[in-house]
């Protein structure tokens, strides 16, 4: 990761696990986080510094595979850094009796069998 540290950078803004979870990675990295950095909460405004920009990101395999299977993996280069990016557990809360509409109902089956549950 050094190597790139004075590259731009584009991240998801303080506070969202994502980003917690690069600064840990920078962290153990011994590296502070890189000063010329362009923080947003859109993933699409990521996405598209990326295609659109010399901007360094972290993405998840997800995110990659998504340009993959668009045909798009020529317009980015994978870099191994050597390290994973560990993101924290997320939770779906929700008001406890409350009807589910059906839709909300269906994501909830989607991401409960997604899950093994």
């Amino acid at each position: 990761i050094s190597e790139f540290i004075n590259e731009m950078w584009t991240l998801q803004a303080e506070g969202s696990p994502w980003r917690a979870s690069v600064e840990r990675m920078w962290s153990k990295s011994k590296l502070d986080l890189p000063r010329n950095l362009i923080q947003t909460d859109s993933v699409m405004a990521i996405l598209y510094l990326l295609l659109n920009s010399s901007a360094v990101a972290v993405i998840t395999d997800e995110v990659l595979d998504l340009f993959v299977s668009a045909g798009m993996e020529g317009s980015l280069r994978a870099l191994d850094v050597g390290t994973k990016v560990m993101v924290p557990q997320y939770y779906l809360v929700m008001p406890k009796n409350t009807m589910l509409s059906p839709a909300t109902q269906q994501l909830l089956n989607i991401l409960n069998s997604d899950m093994g549950n």
